[in-house]
């Protein structure tokens, strides 16, 4: 019973916790972690839906980011907005190329392959870059503000 109690000790939950977190690819700065989201969001945004998470985590794993914030970031992308972000790809991807945009209908489904792909393209960058400048500010606000409380602090014990 003595062994079953050492063993315990040892593995405590800060070990467990510490071991989960390896596996789910968290921790990282604040550079990383923002990069993650911003990937997270590109690819969410990208008109490829059956292969977001996994292109999300394939992502994260080879330029070794959060994989929990690349994936969550895919989840910008769900019913609820599909036929929005999907609609406005398609016209930034008519206007890029120059077509007139025509409204959406069953039988003009054979045309939108290349201007959703060059709006989504266009809109997964742009909504990645500012998805991954919003989270690096926002890290960034928690950091100041707890560096200058604890200036504060040392300030008055002085």
């Amino acid at each position: 019973m003595a062994a079953v109690k050492n063993w315990i000790r040892k593995v405590s939950t800060t070990s467990i916790a510490k071991a989960l977190s390896r596996a789910a690819g968290l921790g990282g700065g604040r550079v990383s972690n923002s990069v993650a989201v911003g990937v997270g969001v590109a690819v969410g945004l990208l008109p490829i839906v059956p292969l977001q998470s996994a292109v999300a985590l394939l992502l994260a794993l080879i330029f070794r980011l959060n994989r929990l914030y690349a994936i969550a970031g895919t989840m910008v992308c769900q019913p609820f907005t599909i036929p929005i972000i999907y609609a406005t790809e398609y016209a930034v991807g008519r206007w890029v190329l120059g077509a007139p945009t025509v409204a959406l209908s069953p039988n003009i489904l054979s045309g939108t392959a290349k201007a959703m792909a060059i709006g989504g393209v266009l809109f997964a960058c742009a909504g990645g870059f500012v998805a991954g400048a919003i989270t690096y500010g926002a890290l960034g606000r928690g950091t100041r503000q707890n560096s200058a409380s604890y200036v504060n602090r040392s300030e008055g014990e002085k």
